[in-house]
């Protein structure tokens, strides 16, 4: 197997410092002195990925993040009058009671008319 020429190991090592780097290919481009073009041609023309070293000095092939879409939607309860989460009620005096899903609504009533009648 022929050795690769000296563009294509300056290629090779490139490319490889691109996937470990993190920039955009414009900034990659410009700190390295690179057109933006010749880059991606090369980039996008390579049959295979440069293997990379992990920590282990294991070489590795590095494999560039594949991008799946997401839809983010808000976490609504099954039903918007009723949640799991407790109400909480603030009185007078930094007065607070919390009460849970399925509270007795009459023994809560008995509960803050007593406390309003605190002094």
């Amino acid at each position: 197997m022929p050795l690769p020429s000296a563009t294509e190991s300056r290629w090779r090592a490139l490319l490889a410092d691109f996937h470990r780097g993190g920039l955009t290919h414009a900034e990659f481009c410009r700190r390295r002195g690179v057109s933006l073009h010749t880059f991606r041609k090369r980039l996008y023309g390579q049959k295979a990925v440069p293997p990379a070293i992990d920590r282990n000095g294991s070489t590795t092939t590095h494999q560039p993040a594949r991008f799946l879409p997401v839809t983010l939607r808000p976490v609504l309860p099954a039903d918007p009058h009723r949640s799991d989460e407790p109400l909480t009620l603030v009185l007078p005096g930094e007065r607070r009671i919390a009460v849970g899903p399925g509270f007795d609504s009459d023994t809560l009533r008995r509960l803050i008319d007593c406390l309003e009648r605190l002094p």
